[in-house]
């Protein structure tokens, strides 16, 4: 006979035969769920125990669990979760920059994801050129330098901006060039230093501390000397060949780098 089961598969039982070909149904005690046979008869092949709460047997019976609400964070991480989250939220923030998306709070969320990343420190990828700001969260003490008044402390998308900034490191001599706009490409400000870092962490986040001497203003071609000098600490986040995430943890501020040249290719296949 077949025994109807709370869910498939069916499987056969080895005890009576049914009559006229009617197929008779296992009985069960009123007072009990389980089977009225006995268990190390029951069944005449192997049923494979469930690893989930709901197994296949007599006394099987339908759990409901009402499903629990993901954070914009893990639904990224339960996207990413075949590869690299990190690769992969870098590759999208490129993928939005070459759409020219001015999503800002998707850009947000992909920044959060690059702020766990924890991935090995490697020094030289400072390097590689100018790089500039696309995305910046507050301001951090070169910003403030060479931009004020541009960076808002709410998270802003600066790619598309007429008023640029960017760095340039060079990890051979720990030397670093801070550039910004404050009348499009006619009147600049920079700002030069040095960096050094701080701890002995070989993986990231990476404390550097930051120390500028001097600067200049260039206006219409002009170059005047700017006597500013400062010294902050940032934090290196995340790093790869086309993006890197900058942080002051103590003011919660952040700035997103895009290596300036591939951020140049990108926007012009917009």
């Amino acid at each position: 006979m077949y025994i109807a089961m709370p869910g498939p598969p069916q499987d056969i039982c080895c005890h009576a035969m049914p009559a006229a070909g009617v197929p008779v149904r296992a009985k069960r005690s009123a007072k009990s769920t389980e089977c009225s046979f006995p268990k190390h008869q029951h069944f005449s092949g192997k049923l494979q125990p469930n690893n989930r709460r709901r197994s296949w047997g007599c006394s099987a019976q339908k759990t409901h669990v009402k499903p629990v609400a993901a954070s914009p964070i893990q639904q990224l991480q339960q996207i990413f979760s075949r590869g690299s989250p990190y690769k992969s939220a870098s590759q999208e923030m490129q993928s939005m920059i070459r759409e020219g998306s001015d999503d800002a709070e998707r850009f947000s969320q992909l920044v959060d994801v690059l702020l766990d990343s924890e991935l090995p420190f490697k020094e030289a990828s400072l390097g590689n050129g100018e790089w500039q700001v696309v995305y910046t969260r507050g301001a951090l003490l070169w910003q403030q330098l060479t931009s004020p008044g541009q960076v808002k402390s709410a998270g802003r998308l600066s790619y598309k901006s007429q008023r640029k900034a960017g760095q340039d490191f060079s990890p051979s001599d720990r030397t670093v060039l801070n550039k910004g706009d404050l009348l499009g490409s006619q009147v600049t400000v920079a700002a030069q230093g040095t960096y050094e870092p701080q701890d002995s962490n070989t993986n990231l986040p990476k404390l550097v501390k930051a120390n500028i001497s001097g600067g200049q203003i260039t206006a219409w071609g002009r170059k005047i000397p700017l006597p500013i000098s400062g010294t902050g600490f940032f934090s290196v986040m995340y790093v790869d060949d086309t993006i890197r995430v900058f942080s002051d943890q103590k003011k919660g501020t952040v700035s997103v780098q895009m290596q300036a040249d591939k951020l140049r290719q990108l926007t012009s296949e917009q």
